[in-house]
């Protein structure tokens, strides 16, 4: 899937020579915007459905608690987890409010969708990213997730570990096959 046509907010434009995107996490995009027009490069997130919100905590993430869950996904100096890594632990930690996502939003585990459970943890993440708990670097995605070709890895923010634990990794530690997506079996 493709994601949905931007225009910078900060200088109005669309041209493909300064704006740019890469995959954030499924179903999430981030577009970095270089138009010489602002000093710094602009970056900001998308879904495959409409521009994210600035949203707070309230609503359906408040209701699931996932700001909490997710950041007690990782270790305080824990290496930087590949998206699935972090999914996968949401899934484990909060069964229930998981499979209420995936019954919500599908999963592209079931086929494509235009928007996923998988998107609304990744826009949870990159909430998290922007209030300075999470830090986020972009890997090779693997396994299950390489459908994205990149995706986002996360630590906390006060985390020096630069290692890197990949879906395939992860999956392989657990006896699970990292082609396949497991976690929409939980709840």
């Amino acid at each position: 899937m493709q994601p949905i046509h931007q225009v910078c907010p900060i200088c109005g434009h669309d041209d493909p020579e300064n704006l740019s995107w890469h995959v954030e996490g499924p179903g999430l995009w981030r577009y970095t915007c270089t138009d010489p027009s602002h000093p710094d490069p602009y970056s900001w997130d998308t879904t495959g459905v409409d521009v994210l919100q600035g949203g707070g905590n309230d609503g359906l993430s408040h209701e699931l608690g996932i700001y909490d869950d997710l950041l007690a996904c990782f270790a305080p100096d824990g290496p930087l987890l590949e998206y699935g890594v972090i999914e996968m632990l949401y899934a484990e930690r909060n069964p229930l409010a998981y499979r209420r996502l995936v019954d919500l939003y599908s999963h592209t585990a079931f086929g494509e969708t235009k928007y996923s459970a998988s998107a609304f943890i990744g826009a949870a993440l990159g909430k998290l990213h922007r209030e300075g708990l999470l830090r986020r670097v972009d890997v090779k995605a693997t396994g299950y997730w390489s459908y994205n070709g990149w995706l986002t890895a996360a630590a906390l923010a006060g985390s020096q570990n630069e290692a890197i634990m990949t879906w395939a990794e992860f999956a392989a530690g657990r006896d699970l096959d990292p082609v396949k997506w497991p976690a929409v079996l939980f709840g």
